[in-house]
């Protein structure tokens, strides 16, 4: 007796069948989750897998990508109704030979399997696709006593069609995902609508919270639109309740754009979607274009319309829509909530935020954070009462105000309810983003893995790719070892890349460590774009970031050009804002013309701050305006006090151009530079998987007559791959070309065809 194949046999049959298909020949790759989805539609069985492959790939909905096959987004509703006519036809044809109860017993299988396929975003993991249908819910809703479910259970069995989960689990499920894709299109319209409403009575019956989700769209399916807007608001209040906004905001928003809600809920309605949206650009701008609708529903009072209005300015800026401008949003929305203090103290606070919204200056948004004080002052509300701390700590600490850790330690405890907790967690973001930008690595490091922890004990997603960008940010400003990988991995996340937090931070760190391994190329597209869409959104810190590695891996007039144009866009912005420390890391790089217009501003809005990156930095400046000047004896002393308030941050990074900077002073002016502190910036950089700065500074060694440092000899490994040469053979073997692998390792192109090719030559290809 043969068993049905594995996700990974499913993968080499299909990749074959679809080769085969290919007008080049060439048989691509199945990502993992293709597979899987594959193997669950065809239960392993090969017949099936190829049928069904060729099927999806003639409907267009398996499509090639480069070298491997995907399926559509958000397409399982198509993907419901794709199934191979032979296949279908073998199903029905056996379903129509079942008893009148053993047919009872198959459709009402296939309505209840099919409710997490159609909708995979419900609340209940306790019915996902081909889990088991247990007795009690098939009794309740076939109207069968349990004598008659067993025995038609085992008819549906021996026919084929159903199938005993094993494991020790009860009950019965599909054979396979096409057998109940072909049941459940072949039930006319009226009998699987009454299926599903009694499926929701049933379900609803049971008082399990999980089962809210699967009621709700049941009753969607039944056609019970009234009842589906209670069911999906009760699933979406549970969802929100321990934190599952994704599954919330589904729910809310289904209802909404389907226009199910009436006019005496659909105003409830889009508030709570309002504030279930998860933080995804793509969300954001959907939920936001809802909102702006509900704002016309003569039925919303003035203060649900300022309720409707800051929601949406939240959306706006998560969504970071260019031609929105939230400060004008909010502050409507803040003269139609004059009885409703809690939004008044969160509106005035989401105006205190400096990193979000360009166009305000510092001194208005501390003033609109003492205003948030002050309506907090007339409300209990503990959402507002975490929100307005959590946001407080971005404009207390961006400025290093003497006394502005205070502000990270005055958040709230977390407790049981989670829109509090999840501003919480907000706001140890806010925090460990802060003390980045100050270079306090240490502590920015320790409050992203607080709200790490927070975020994974409560099962709150939404902000753990934030925190991860965060927390790889502070390792790698202090040199730890392993972040690349990491890094990489983070920048490749689909999830990431919906989020503009998550984003912004994760694609400047790996502009940043393609920049050092030299890959410059590479490098100055991401830090282009982030710098672009920093600027764009506010995030000038960040922006001043990809700034300065622009600025100092230009080797050409061209790429000087751009540099120079996105450096002095951040400096005029940071000017204009008045929050000085943001410009740290363009005072070192940055076209000196530019840095010298801001030098004297600068050095005051750092002054008493507590903000050791800005003094570091302002040191470097000093010194290079001095050896500008020609004051060698100034410069030097500058560099040397740089390097060393960099090395006391720790960022050994920092600390070796300062380094090589003083070297470079010193040979220019006659001096012979310190040997041995070049020899240890070099080895900083080597540590680090710096090459190209490693490079550059054993290039001054050599000017300055010194002997060049080299790295010991790595292992020899003859004729067999080194760990290297196999990983990158491997990735070309699956299909990819030298930039991809490249970009995928962060390597330069040369150095994957120099690994490649002795890979080709080790194994004799």
């Amino acid at each position: 007796r043969l068993g049905p194949l594995s996700p990974r046999g499913v993968a080499l049959m299909a990749a074959e069948t679809l080769g085969d298909a290919a007008s080049d020949g060439v048989a691509p790759t199945l990502p993992e989750a293709v597979a899987e989805l594959l193997c669950e539609r065809s239960g392993g069985v090969p017949l099936m897998v190829r049928e069904d492959v060729r099927l999806l790939h003639a409907h267009g909905l398996l499509r090639r990508t480069d070298t491997a096959w995907t399926l559509p987004a958000g397409g399982e509703s198509a993907l419901a109704t794709a199934i191979p006519p032979a296949v279908g036809a073998s199903v029905i044809e056996r379903a129509d030979r079942l008893a009148g109860v053993a047919r009872a017993v198959l459709d009402t299988v296939a309505v209840l399997d099919t409710v997490a396929v159609l909708d995979p975003t419900v609340l209940d993991t306790a019915a996902a696709p081909g889990e088991p249908v247990g007795a009690e819910i098939l009794a309740a809703v076939t109207g069968l006593d349990d004598q008659q479910a067993a025995a038609g259970s085992a008819e549906a069995l021996r026919a084929g069609l159903l199938r005993e989960p094993g494991g020790g689990q009860a009950g019965v499920a599909p054979r396979h995902g096409l057998a109940r894709h072909a049941v459940y299109q072949a039930l006319p319209g009226p009998r699987r609508r009454a299926l599903h409403a009694t499926a929701a009575e049933a379900l609803a019956a049971t008082g399990d919270p999980r089962m809210a989700g699967r009621v709700a769209q049941h009753c969607r399916h039944a056609g019970d639109l009234p009842a589906w807007v209670r069911a999906a608001e009760t699933a979406a209040d549970i969802a929100a309740r321990r934190g599952d906004l994704l599954s919330a905001h589904a729910h809310l928003r289904d209802v909404l754009m389907v226009g199910a809600a009436g006019p005496e809920r659909r105003v409830k309605v889009a508030i709570k979607l309002g504030w279930a949206v998860p933080g995804a650009a793509d969300e954001a701008r959907a939920a936001a274009a809802l909102l702006a609708d509900a704002l016309g529903w003569p039925e919303a009072s003035a203060a649900e319309r300022g309720e409707l209005r800051l929601l949406r300015a939240w959306l706006d800026l998560d969504a970071a829509e260019p031609g929105a401008d939230p400060v004008a949003e909010i502050e409507a929305a803040i003269s139609d909530l004059a009885s409703r203090p809690d939004l008044r103290a969160m509106a005035f606070a989401t105006l205190a935020l400096p990193a979000r919204l360009p166009n305000v200056t510092l001194s208005a948004h501390l003033a609109y954070l003492n205003q948030a004080h002050a309506a907090l002052a007339h409300t209990a509300d503990p959402v507002a009462r975490a929100f307005v701390p959590a946001t407080a700590v971005s404009a207390v600490m961006a400025t290093g105000a003497p006394g502005a850790w205070r502000a990270a330690a005055a958040l709230p405890e977390p407790g049981d309810q989670a829109p509090v907790n999840r501003q919480i967690i907000r706001g140890l973001l806010n925090a460990a983003d802060a003390a980045l930008h100050l270079g306090c690595y240490g502590r920015g490091r320790e409050l992203a893995e607080r709200g790490m922890s927070l975020a994974a004990e409560l099962g709150m997603a939404a902000y753990d790719q934030s925190l991860r960008a965060t927390w790889l940010r502070a390792r790698w400003s202090v040199g730890e070892a392993g972040v690349e990988q990491e890094a990489r991995r983070l920048s490749d996340d689909a999830r990431v890349r919906a989020q503009l937090h998550s984003r912004l931070h994760s694609w400047l760190l790996a502009g940043q460590i393609l920049t050092g391994r030299g890959d410059l190329d590479s490098a100055r597209r991401v830090l282009v774009d982030v710098a672009e869409q920093a600027c764009l959104s506010g995030e000038l810190a960040v922006a001043a970031h990809a700034a300065a590695e622009l600025s100092r891996s230009a080797v050409s007039d061209a790429d000087g050009q751009v540099a120079y144009a996105l450096t002095a866009r951040v400096l005029d912005a940071v000017a204009a804002k008045q929050i000085w420390i943001w410009a740290a890391p363009v005072m070192p790089f940055g076209r000196l013309s530019l840095v010298r217009e801001l030098l004297g501003g600068y050095r005051d809005g750092v002054a008493g701050r507590d903000a050791p990156l800005a003094r570091a930095a302002l040191s470097f400046a000093e010194a290079r305006r001095a050896e500008d000047d020609g004051d060698a004896a100034a410069a030097m002393e500058h560099y040397a006090g740089s390097r060393q308030q960099y090395a006391a941050l720790p960022d050994p990074r920092m600390a070796a151009h300062a380094v090589a900077a003083e070297a470079r002073c010193r040979i220019a002016a006659g001096e012979p530079p310190d040997a041995d502190l070049l020899l240890r910036a070099w080895g900083a950089f080597a540590r680090v998987n710096a090459p190209w700065d490693a490079n550059r500074l054993k290039q001054l060694i050599r000017r300055a007559g010194l002997p060049a440092p080299h790295r010991r000899g790595r292992p020899g490994y003859g004729n067999r791959l080194s760990p290297r040469e196999r990983e990158i053979a491997a990735l070309a073997a699956a299909g990819h070309t030298n930039r991809d692998i490249a970009s995928r390792l962060f390597l330069s192109s040369r150095t994957v065809k120099y690994h490649l090719a002795n890979a080709m030559r080790k194994l004799d290809i």
